[in-house]
């Protein structure tokens, strides 16, 4: 097989739109990952402003958490921890016994220690020094 490789950095929206849709269909015809549910737990302020939000999805037993963020100004006031006990619960009552994460050194790793997640694994070599981390946490 004759192939033509070529470097597209960043990949264009019909490419990623392309290869997200074969990817899809493979997946589909290979698995049950249409079982795949989003969760999404968002936190408005009294005026309606979006505080924070944590976006991820259910499979199975398992939760992954995808995104966290909380707005500067909302920080360090339980905003997070609210965001993730909602998280949690419903992924809890989607069956889940499992949630699986993702954060970088700078990012989140001790809020999440302290939740009761543990690492599972790191990655070195990202510039000025971070480190990505894989945590999980069992949840009844």
């Amino acid at each position: 097989m004759q192939l033509k490789i070529q470097i597209h950095a960043p990949a264009s929206s019909a490419e990623l739109e392309f290869v997200g849709a074969g990817l899809q269909k493979y997946n589909n015809a290979s698995s049950s990952i249409e079982d795949v549910k989003p969760l999404h737990v968002i936190a408005n302020g009294e005026d309606g402003a979006v505080n924070g939000s944590g976006i991820g999805r259910t499979w199975g037993a398992c939760c992954e958490l995808q995104l966290l963020w909380v707005d500067t100004g909302c920080r360090k006031k339980g905003v997070g921890t609210k965001i993730m006990d909602a998280f949690e619960l419903e992924a809890s009552e989607r069956g889940c016994n499992l949630v699986y994460l993702d954060t970088f050194t700078f990012q989140a790793p001790l809020f999440y220690k302290k939740r009761g997640y543990k690492e599972v694994s790191r990655v070195t070599g990202f510039t000025g020094g971070a480190e990505k981390i894989y945590m999980e946490k069992s949840i009844s």
